[in-house]
C-alpha cells in the first residue's frame, strides 16, 4: 500500500484542492481517480514523485 495525493488545479495550474487517498500501487491509484468526475485538471503524487496528471473529467488517460 501506497500513500497518494491528488491535487486539483485551476487553469493557471495553483493548486486548488488535495485529497489524500491509499492505493494498491500506482495503476490502482488513477483507477481510483478515473472513477470521479473533477471539473478540473489533477496530478497525482506519491510522496515526491509525480505519478499522472489527469486532465479534466477523469475518463481520458492519463499524461505520465
Amino acid at each position: 500500500m501506497a500513500a497518494y495525493k491528488l491535487y486539483c488545479l485551476d487553469d493557471q495550474g495553483h493548486i486548488t484542492s488535495r485529497i489524500e487517498f491509499v492505493g494498491d500501487g500506482d495503476e490502482a491509484a488513477i483507477a481510483h481517480v478515473r472513477q470521479h468526475q473533477f471539473s478540473s485538471a489533477c496530478e497525482i503524487w506519491e510522496l515526491g514523485r509525480l505519478v499522472a496528471r489527469m486532465p479534466k473529467g477523469s475518463s481520458s488517460p492519463p499524461a505520465r
